[in-house]
């Protein structure tokens, strides 16, 4: 995953005035560091994101869970 991609991602987020991104990675990536994200403990995803099947399957592969907010963020 490139920062081009992630900036791709996050404009589209914006425009469609999405308000909070979420991402669960292996291993430690400074790539999220650096767009602004922040690490989070899995209590603080909020059950309609934890409860997706996608996010079941990925939380039991010891992942780091990232939020970005973009409510303030978004002109």
């Amino acid at each position: 995953m490139s920062i081009e991609f992630m900036d791709i991602v996050l404009a589209y987020a914006k425009e469609r005035k999405i308000e909070r991104i979420y991402a669960c990675t292996k291993g430690k990536t400074p790539l999220f560091w650096q767009l602004g994200f922040r690490q989070i403990d899995k209590e603080e995803v909020p059950i309609d994101v934890s409860s997706l099947p996608h996010y079941q399957r990925t939380i039991g592969q010891n992942v780091a869970v990232w939020s970005y907010d973009l409510k303030s963020k978004i002109s």
